[in-house]
């Protein structure tokens, strides 16, 4: 095992995750990266994993920790004696090579608690991280006393459009595991509030964290740019936005002809046309989103914690958005005007387009709500102490 071996200089935290980061930054895993950054100001995070991140970081997630070391924990049962006996020579040839992150071929749960259980010994883990619900066994493998899990994006909820029989496997799954923790941690109260009716009384609700909030800008001109911020290979990104550009842009159009739309994130070869801009990755985050004047979330299903109406607040942006582009934190509702249907959503953001006074005053308030919910320092106290 080639974690690594110099004693470190803050308390170490081994944290468990179903998928490294680099395969695919989703949302999910912002959100996770996010809150591992939080932590890493104070400790020494070791990641171990069941995805390997060999694949580029997606540039425009600039949340990444610094992590000690990474293990990756490959599970390849479900495939050919063949496949299995090929990727173990692989991962063998890559430690030999000196390739890092360390990586391993494993076969089977028994074999992951005892990898993991290996790590948290050879750093002296003082505390463990547990991120799906699928890991209830690895938490036995933890610090005694102080393995967290967090659930976050609720699986069973996700699952609607399976069948009833597996819906209620992880929902059983995602209780097992909250038992088996000696601390859960829910992303919003809404999550918390639901296990709370299934039974389970227990938990805290840690914001997803957000680094400091930008300046907030002068209203000295006159406002034309939207911007929306997402990937479009996430399907609810993509269906809320063709439902603004098919129901609410062509009037936001007929009426001011001058507003330009700019939507960042993967954007799966869409081509440009109608004000309508596709940027793609961007380097600078911010930099591209204080470009626009008004923010817009239009999503009309998925579940979590919405990051990039989190992003879009700490940029200064003030927001029109859907119910559920602000679920799972009131510091959106703060800083945005709400509505969810295509004439709500045309009205509110004509209005925030003509008034400065009123950009300027969500701003202020969606600002001062994410430093009272989303501060690193408070979310890094409800996760391990």
């Amino acid at each position: 095992m080639n974690l690594a071996s110099a004693k470190m200089a803050k308390p170490a935290i081994v944290w468990f995750k179903a998928q490294a980061p680099g395969i695919r930054n989703d949302g999910s895993s912002l959100v996770t990266m996010r809150l591992a950054e939080a932590l890493a100001r104070e400790y020494d995070i070791h990641l171990v994993c069941l995805r390997t991140p060999w694949t580029k970081v997606d540039p425009s997630s600039s949340c990444v920790p610094p992590f000690a070391s990474v293990v990756i924990a490959e599970t390849p049962h479900q495939q050919s004696p063949m496949h299995r006996l090929l990727l173990g020579a692989r991962y063998w040839l890559l430690d030999r090579a000196g390739r890092r992150p360390a990586a391993t071929s494993i076969e089977g749960a028994r074999s992951i608690v005892r990898r993991v259980a290996a790590v948290v010994e050879h750093v002296g883990a003082v505390a463990g991280v547990v991120e799906y619900w699928s890991a209830r066994n690895v938490l036995s493998s933890m610090p005694a006393g102080r393995s967290t899990l967090i659930l976050h994006d609720v699986e069973h909820i996700a699952a609607s459009h399976r069948t009833s029989s597996r819906r209620k496997m992880i929902l059983q799954e995602e209780l097992a595991a909250c038992n088996a923790a000696d601390r859960v941690v829910f992303l919003s109260d809404e999550d918390r509030s639901m296990f709370a009716d299934l039974g389970f009384a227990g938990g805290a609700t840690a914001f997803v964290p957000v680094t400091d909030a930008a300046p907030l800008r002068e209203e000295t001109h006159a406002a034309s740019k939207v911007v929306c911020l997402g990937h479009l290979d996430w399907a609810p990104n993509q269906r809320g936005l063709s439902w603004f550009l098919e129901e609410v842009w062509p009037e936001v159009r007929r009426r001011r002809p001058d507003v330009e739309l700019l939507v960042v994130g993967r954007s799966l070869g869409m081509t440009d046309g109608a004000g309508v801009t596709y940027t793609g990755y961007v380097d600078d985050l911010l930099a591209t989103l204080r470009l626009a004047d008004v923010g817009i979330v239009p999503t009309l299903d998925g579940t979590g914690v919405k990051t990039k109406t989190l992003d879009l607040l700490a940029a200064g942006m003030p927001l029109v958005a859907t119910t559920n582009g602000v679920r799972g934190t009131s510091a959106a509702t703060a800083g945005a005007l709400i509505a969810d249907d295509p004439d709500g959503f045309t009205e509110h953001l004509l209005s925030l387009l003509g008034d400065g006074e009123l950009r300027a005053s969500l701003s202020r308030a969606g600002r001062s709500a994410l430093r009272l919910q989303h501060s690193q320092t408070a979310v890094a106290d409800r996760l391990v102490r």
